[in-house]
């Protein structure tokens, strides 16, 4: 009787171990995908200008700098969502966000996530570095066919 117990608590044991290292990388890997980067330059694009009420639509573009490389996305919104606006004062500081190749999750100051789709096609900033990450594939284009 001493030996079954012995050999159940061992099998839940050897299950638990199991668990635990299939699972556990699989949990912590939500986390691990953030990096850190510095939030460069933000910009609001309107094209209604005010004037689509009660459909107004803003466009919020976002330039962040990775380890190596520099990444626009943009998020439209809509007066009762997130604001995301709210971003503004963390110009220039470090922000945490995850990316792959159509989409940035960027953590917003709720520290929720933000979902913004990869854009490089509206220059509507003011750092310059976010203007050359817009103007390369234009000057490439242009280099090639001359």
């Amino acid at each position: 009787m001493a030996e079954t117990a012995l050999r159940r608590n061992q099998g839940l044991l050897l299950w638990f171990v199991f668990v635990s290292m299939v699972c556990a990388p699989l949990i912590a890997s939500d986390k691990k995908g953030n990096q850190e980067a510095r939030y460069l330059d933000d910009a609001v694009y309107e094209p209604c200008h005010g004037d689509c009420a009660p459909f107004n639509i803003a466009y919020f573009y976002f330039c962040l700098e990775t380890r190596d490389r520099i990444l626009i996305g943009q998020k439209h919104a809509w007066k009762w969502e997130y604001n995301p606006a709210q971003m503004h004062p963390l110009r220039g500081k470090t922000v945490s966000l995850r990316y792959d190749d159509k989409y940035i999750w960027l953590i917003r100051t709720d520290g929720k996530e933000m979902k913004l789709k990869q854009d490089y096609s509206m220059d509507v900033f003011r750092d310059q570095r976010c203007k050359d990450v817009i103007h390369a594939p234009i000057q490439k284009k242009q280099a090639t066919s001359n």
